[in-house]
């Protein structure tokens, strides 16, 4: 055997092993979940505006159940087994039982259009931090006005509240937008 032929061998046996080895690592990392649990958390947890949003894929009350929904007034994932729908609603057990004790009013509007989809965020925005700051429970609903013929999509972001906190949760919302 001539030394080409030696040396073409060897680098044919080297380049086996080196593929074998990446393998055999990528067969271990897969198999102990460590790429897809790190990219699990990197997906749950992001920054957006500033803010860090965590995304739940499963119950809140129960961890090894998948969600189906989000609960209107509180916001947390929940399953099919906690699961309630009043009027369309998605609520967890607790605020459907605060939902269908209370008589809910709305107090702002705002539309939006695909021009200005931004519009609605002062909603949201408001509606989050009276949850997240006292626990006042309030839910959004939006409706859509498509016309077909002029090629034309709007929807209207309704914030709704208990009718007892109406006029306090207004000027605080008047206060808010400003």
């Amino acid at each position: 055997m001539d030394t080409q032929t030696l040396l073409i061998a060897l680098i044919i046996v080297l380049t086996l092993v080196v593929i074998a080895l990446f393998a055999l690592l990528l067969f271990i990392v897969l198999r102990s979940n460590l790429f897809t649990k790190q990219v699990a958390e990197d997906e749950k947890s992001k920054v957006k505006d500033g803010h860090t949003v965590v995304e739940q894929y499963t119950c809140f009350n129960h961890e090894t159940q998948n969600a189906i929904a989000t609960c209107a007034i509180c916001e947390n994932a929940i399953c099919e087994d906690c699961h309630k729908d009043w009027d369309g609603l998605h609520l967890c057990p607790e605020h459907f039982g605060l939902y269908s004790k209370h008589k809910w009013i709305e107090i702002a509007e705002i539309r939006t259009t695909p021009q200005e989809p931004e519009n609605g965020h002062k909603l949201y925005h408001f509606k989050h931090s009276l949850w997240s700051d006292d626990k006042t429970p309030t839910y959004l609903v939006t409706h859509y006005k498509i016309d077909v013929d002029g090629d034309f999509v709007e929807s209207w972001v309704k914030l709704y509240v208990r009718e007892e906190e109406a006029d306090h949760l207004l000027n605080r919302f008047k206060v808010h937008e400003h």
